[in-house]
């Protein structure tokens, strides 16, 4: 019977510790996300007007007309902008394995802003303020390249053709050459940005 008892007692105490309430840990929201989300607060009408413009501009030529017909065939500009913003994770590693590039990258695709933030040390961020490149680092050996021209250089290649719709894009039609299958038509090419800095 006293085996009974110190069994019904075993079963009482795992009873209890196995009903125990555990505390509910709220999930904490990240600020700096909240803040980034709210501040895309672009009008729809905006869109409408920049759209509007770069179809005007782009089907005043022949090589814009075909560069329009790309972005239509990709989801369009309007989608383009109204998306938000643009975040992914940059690790760009040269052949040569010198000066890698390994950041998580968001990218204002409104204003053509951007913010790389170091894995290797998340405090360690970079960017495109819209007219400079700005850099905040412990020293300047945190980043062993050119942050400067490394800041929308991802944006570039990613957001192929939007990109083409904006300010010192130069398009030219070229006669139709076929490449690998695919027949070719115009070509761009972009006056280098990153030179216009203060810095």
């Amino acid at each position: 019977m006293r085996t009974s008892y110190k069994l019904l007692g075993l079963f009482l105490v795992l009873t209890m510790v196995a009903c125990k309430q555990t505390k509910k840990v709220e999930a904490v929201a990240n600020p700096e996300v909240e803040s980034a989300e709210a501040k895309y607060d672009i009008l729809a009408s905006w869109i409408e007007k920049r759209v509007e413009a770069a179809h005007k501009k782009l089907n005043a030529t022949e090589a814009g007309k075909v560069l329009w017909s790309a972005m239509e065939a990709h989801g369009g500009l309007d989608k383009w902008f109204s998306n938000g913003y643009l975040s992914f994770r940059f690790n760009y590693q040269p052949l040569n394995g010198k000066g890698i590039r390994d950041s998580y990258q968001t990218i204002d695709t409104w204003s053509n802003k951007a913010r790389h933030n170091s894995i290797e040390d998340p405090t360690s961020i970079y960017g495109w303020d819209g007219e400079e490149a700005w850099l905040k680092a412990k020293d300047s050996t945190s980043f062993a390249y050119d942050t400067q021209f490394w800041a929308l250089t991802p944006l570039y290649f990613s957001g192929q053709p939007f990109v083409l719709d904006g300010e010192g894009v130069n398009l030219e039609l070229l006669p139709e050459q076929e490449f690998k299958g695919a027949t070719q038509k115009i070509k761009s090419n972009l006056r280098c940005w990153y030179w216009r800095s203060t810095r």
